[in-house]
């Protein structure tokens, strides 16, 4: 059996629902009994587990109701009562539509972050191929420096070696050129005496070779020397004919290679033979005997020359 003061925590608690029931009755309007008639048609009383729920672990007694008015065309108010599980559905397609809402803001932020996080990485990769192509612009500058070093080099090498080129072309030039003196010892500038017959007297004890015949006399150049003496090449080149002539002595040939060819004529011992390569003073011609005369001729691209003016002008 319950207790006294049970009953009377019991009874207490009866008497405040009824209360609360009262304060919640809608009061009846003055304004007719019609109108209290159709307010009573959408006034709904709580229910006892409504006033439970909404008393439950509290000291005071406050109660929290969610009304719905609607106001037809006649002007007519009409009100609803929402129960606990209509605002618990109701709350719970609110917190879905947050849910939604802020599930589309996170997917939005996370695609936002991975294009973000893809741009960097995207920068980063670029970065490093700008730097890599800085680098290799740098290595091609410095190759590019290099190989402009080495052209230089290369370039006045080359001038040296043309220049050496050409100095030794005109040395090679000079070496075949026949501006040399044609003997070697004691000589002198020999002008035959003619006789009333237009011919060089034979004796006296002078030797003299057979001259070779069809050469203007003022084309060819005769000395006067003596044994000791020798006949020189007077440039370089190649012996190309040794002739003995008639009467003694020999006429040698020499071709230059440039175009222009000596000859040499005397008496003595012949020194060299056909085929040989001479070079400036090589000895042709031997003297063995005393007061003899020498002939020397040029010729250039087969014509015959001064030889003195060819002396003059180059040696």
């Amino acid at each position: 059996m319950a207790s006294k003061k049970e009953r009377q925590g019991k009874k207490r608690l009866a008497q405040k629902e009824r209360k609360l029931l009262e304060q919640l009755e809608p009061k009846a309007e003055t304004t007719g009994d019609e109108d209290k008639k159709s307010e009573e048609s959408w006034v709904r009383p709580p229910t006892q587990e409504e006033v439970e729920f909404e008393h439950m672990g509290r000291h005071n007694i406050t109660f929290y109701r969610i009304y719905v008015m609607h106001k037809n065309y006649k002007g007519e108010v009409h009100r609803y009562i929402l129960g606990r599980m209509q605002v618990f559905f109701l709350f719970g397609i609110f917190l879905a539509v947050i849910g939604l809402l802020c599930s589309i803001l996170v997917f939005k932020e996370y695609r936002r972050s991975n294009q973000l996080t893809n741009a960097q990485t995207l920068i980063t990769t670029l970065q490093g191929q700008l730097a890599a192509e800085i680098r290799h612009s740098d290595e091609l500058a410095l190759q590019v420096s290099d190989l402009s070093g080495k052209v230089d080099i290369l370039s006045d090498s080359l001038t040296t070696k043309t220049e050496a080129l050409a100095v030794y072309e005109e040395e090679e030039r000079a070496q075949h050129m026949p501006t040399a003196y044609p003997l070697r010892g004691n000589a002198s500038y020999y002008v035959p005496e003619e006789t009333a017959e237009g011919e060089d007297p034979g004796e006296g004890g002078t030797e003299t070779a057979q001259e070779p015949a069809g050469e203007p006399e003022e084309l060819r150049v005769q000395f006067m020397t003596g044994m000791g003496s020798s006949m020189v090449a007077t440039a370089d080149g190649e012996v190309s004919d040794v002739n003995p002539m008639d009467g003694g002595g020999y006429t040698i040939v020499i071709d230059h290679g440039n175009g222009f060819m000596t000859f040499y004529s005397g008496v003595g011992t012949i020194m060299v033979k056909e085929g040989d390569v001479v070079t400036t003073g090589s000895v042709l011609l031997s003297i063995t005997v005393d007061n003899t005369v020498l002939s020397y001729q040029i010729m250039r691209n087969g014509e015959y020359i001064d030889p003195w003016e060819c002396m003059e002008i180059h040696g």
